[in-house]
């Protein structure tokens, strides 16, 4: 959950790129990271990867295991990046204003068009959202930020799956569609993106962490500023533990890069419970207390049905090919630079 900080220089760059597929490349670099909708994503490679025993974990045994190359994004959604939606979805909900899109920094505004309105100090923070929020949510983004009301009911998710049956299950797609841009990740895959280490024991020999943040001990609780490592065990109150902006904790990452997998928010995955009557989460949230700590090893929590408990949200995404863009474009020097973090670069983008 990082925002990152941008530069004020105006030195020019001009970017050039060669391919078939036409103007707007997706920045891309070799150390793993890139940017596209405006969100920073994490490469995750290693096809194949072994799964979970159980000496690893006792109720995630035999899974983590995934055979292709996906991305996930750095940090949790943010409010600032959840509301661009919200403010476009609001336009065509007929709920509205709809107060299961009114979550933390978002606030019913009924000068605006959409309905809803950004409460600026929140902006960095992790975005809450019910699931099937966060399924419309994957939709509008596989395809493009598109203001028309089919853009958020189809094309990761079919919406007009949505409903409940006479024995209270959900009969919601359960997992993505072929060919989703963006989606909601699968349990192998937040496992392998937390955890797992393709030169964990050195020499290309690959393996799993036992803790969040590629440590085999427990993460030391508190803010940053005061040497925190998570803020998943505070005090509670929020008069002396006040929340925490994404990406805060810039030194505790995942073997690819993945910043806030414990505290911030309890993160939903497409995992459903059998008869499918609610969704699992993954990951801790911030001040749930020692008798969570289970579940920041890599325990599922269970949540209620896609409808009422809100979680946050990690985007899955592709991984851009190289040189399969084109791209004559001018931009700041200061607005596209790289930084060293966790041992990753990140490219970044107005």
């Amino acid at each position: 959950m990082m925002q990152m900080q941008r530069g004020r220089g105006w030195a020019i760059s001009t970017i050039i790129g060669i391919t078939s597929l036409g103007l707007g490349a997706i920045p891309h670099t070799k150390a793993g990271t890139f940017v596209r909708s405006g969100i920073e994503f994490c490469e995750v490679r290693a096809e194949g990867n072994r799964s979970l025993t159980p000496e690893e974990s006792s109720i995630n045994a035999g899974r983590g295991s995934v055979g292709y190359s996906f991305a996930l994004s750095r940090t949790e959604v943010t409010v600032e990046q959840f509301y661009e939606f919200v403010d476009a979805y609001g336009r065509f909900d007929n709920g509205w204003p709809n107060p299961f899109l009114a979550t933390r920094g978002i606030t019913i505004d009924r000068t605006q068009p959409s309905g809803y309105g950004l409460d600026p100090p929140l902006r960095r923070f992790g975005a809450e959202m019910n699931w099937r929020t966060a399924a419309r949510f994957c939709n509008w983004l596989h395809n493009d930020k598109a203001m028309t009301r089919e853009a958020f009911e189809s094309g990761a998710y079919d919406t007009t799956t949505f409903g409940t049956r006479a024995d209270g299950s959900f009969s919601d797609q359960v997992t993505r569609s072929p060919g989703a841009r963006y989606w909601i990740p699968s349990l192998d895959e937040w496992l392998k993106g937390a955890f797992y280490d393709p030169n964990r024991f050195g020499q290309g020999q690959g393996g799993y962490w036992q803790r969040q943040g590629s440590r085999n001990d427990f993460l030391m609780f508190g803010l940053p500023e005061n040497g925190g490592q998570s803020d998943a065990i505070t005090s509670g109150d929020p008069t002396r533990d006040p929340f925490v902006p994404a990406g805060s904790y810039t030194n505790v990452t995942s073997p690819w890069g993945l910043l806030d997998t414990s505290g911030g928010l309890r993160e939903m995955i497409e995992e459903t419970t059998a008869g499918q009557f609610a969704r699992y989460h993954m990951g801790s949230r911030q001040s749930d207390g020692l008798w969570f700590l289970a579940d920041d090893v890599n325990w599922p929590g269970l949540q209620g049905g896609p409808t009422l408990l809100t979680g946050g949200l990690r985007l899955a995404t592709s991984i851009p090919s190289p040189g399969t863009t084109i791209c004559l474009a001018i931009f700041p020097m200061a607005s596209r630079r790289k930084r060293r973090l966790g041992g990753q670069t990140a490219s970044e983008e107005s």
